[in-house]
């Protein structure tokens, strides 16, 4: 009835928007310290994943690959595990044959908040996506509404003029198509790593960007793309918290400057460091796997003895707990 009627009931375009504080001691007053999680309706989201699979069909049959293949997020057999072993493996590769390797980890603001809408609708449509299912989609952008609960207390309704939602079914991989553009537009400057025939300049895992060069001139380059793409389409990659690593042969005694390997995303430049938190896993400029291997048992040392104070330990194997 609803693809019948291209008509779209208003309790699937409302959204009840949930703020989770995102943690690591961030300031709680502040409202970048909260993700907001949009809830929506069982049915809304049941009729999300059947537009979701139909969309899918469509471009499989116009041989349309949405989202590209370095595209980590939210993809089905992909995944954050996939991503660190490409991002390790590529780096290894290089500097075995003692290359360097430039690198910048752009933090991507609020990405899946600031989707423009006209811009995801454009290029849902030029991806092949029309008729009824577009309009539905359009009309669920266009009048969706939402209000902020947060302990037990609601906010006025208000309109939703960009952005995705997460927690929406569609929103990932509405976002991953939004996005699919910049990794042609990246690849068509043929910089990046060549690993044989296969062509790496970035890697993503849903708004995470990783872009990865063997030279200097052609990283810059790559950020120059980025910088025009965020400015063409309403992103906004934040600079000052992007990070840029530099990964060097092992066996390389050569001191570098620091500020002979400068970046800059427009003006604003990029800072270095010698790590990063990459997915969850400690990056470091020397890959080397101590530092994270120490920082994973002291964190479970730390969970260890968070399990002795509630009664589990050697002497006490099993839970002394409240029984009814």
């Amino acid at each position: 009835m609803i693809l019948k009627t291209e008509y779209l009931p208003v309790c699937f375009r409302h959204g009840i928007i949930i703020p989770l504080y995102k943690g690591s001691n961030k300031d709680k007053t502040n409202p970048n310290s909260y993700r907001a999680v949009t809830l929506t309706s069982v049915l809304g989201k049941l009729l999300e994943k059947i537009f979701l699979c139909r969309i899918q069909n469509v471009l499989e049959n116009i041989n349309n690959v949405v989202p590209h293949g370095l595209q980590f997020g939210f993809v089905k057999e992909h995944g954050s595990i996939p991503a660190i072993y490409t991002l390790k493996e590529s780096i290894r590769y290089y500097i075995e044959r003692c290359s360097y390797v430039f690198s910048i980890f752009l933090d991507n603001e609020k990405a899946f908040d600031r989707i423009w809408q006209d811009g995801l609708l454009f290029k849902l449509w030029n991806a092949g996506i029309t008729g009824k299912i577009w309009k539905i989609i359009h009309m669920s952008f266009k009048t969706a509404t939402a209000h902020v609960q947060y302990n037990r207390l609601n906010s006025q309704v208000f309109p939703i003029k960009q952005g995705v939602g997460q927690g929406r079914v569609m929103s990932a991989w509405l976002f991953a198509l939004f996005i699919n553009d910049l990794i042609t537009q990246l690849l068509e400057t043929n910089c990046g790593l060549m690993i044989g025939h296969i062509h790496i300049p970035t890697i993503l895992l849903a708004d995470d960007t990783t872009l990865l060069s063997g030279t200097k001139s052609g990283l810059q380059q790559m950020l120059n793309v980025v910088n025009k793409y965020a400015y063409t389409w309403r992103l906004k990659y934040n600079a000052t918290k992007s990070t840029h690593l530099l990964f060097k042969p092992a066996k390389s005694t050569i001191k570098h400057n620091e500020s002979k390997y400068e970046f800059c995303l427009g003006e604003t430049k990029v800072p270095m460091k010698q790590s990063i938190i990459y997915a969850g896993t400690l990056i470091d400029s020397n890959m080397k796997s101590y530092d994270r291997t120490d920082k994973a048992c002291k964190k479970m040392k730390m969970n260890l003895h968070s399990l002795y104070s509630i009664g589990l330990n050697r002497k006490n194997p099993k839970h002394q707990g409240y029984t009814m």
